[in-house]
């Protein structure tokens, strides 16, 4: 239960993908993701990912 920040966001080609950079992300069973962001209709998104991390690129 170690709660990180997101340092940035950034949409992908086509609007469809997210990537998140996240300081002090590390393998993890069991992560949860909750987003409240806004939609190109300025529209509320809330919505969580659950998902595990079971290795990262360079390590």
């Amino acid at each position: 239960h170690d709660p990180l920040t997101v340092k940035s966001a950034k949409l992908g080609d086509g609007g469809k993908s997210l990537f998140l950079e996240i300081d002090g992300v590390k393998p993890v069973m069991q992560m949860k993701i909750t987003m409240r962001i806004q939609g190109a209709d300025k529209a509320p998104v809330n919505f969580e990912v659950y998902n595990t991390i079971h290795e990262l690129s360079g390590q």
